[in-house]
């Protein structure tokens, strides 16, 4: 039975300007999960296209697709932390 390698375990975004939707295809397994929960919880918002043993393809609404760049430590908040790790035993 063929099993695809690491690199052609993919996730793929698609959206456009003109329509409101994303289209999201996943090899992964954990996020085929997430998705499939969230399908279950919100089964209006969110539809299920596409299955078989590799892959899912869902379709939400593109305003769930987000950028977000994790959040840097201010000077203030790496003296304290360095002031914390410091002082345990």
């Amino acid at each position: 039975m063929y099993r695809p390698g690491a690199s052609e375990r993919e996730t793929i975004i698609l959206f456009n300007e003109a329509e409101a939707t994303a289209e999201i295809e996943t090899h992964n397994v954990v996020l085929r999960r997430r998705l499939e929960a969230i399908r279950c919880e919100r089964p209006d918002e969110i539809k299920h296209t596409h299955h078989d043993s590799y892959s899912d393809i869902y379709v939400f609404p593109k305003k769930w697709v987000k950028i977000i760049p994790p959040r840097g430590a201010s000077e203030k908040q790496r003296e304290h932390l360095k002031q914390a790790r410091a002082s345990k035993p």
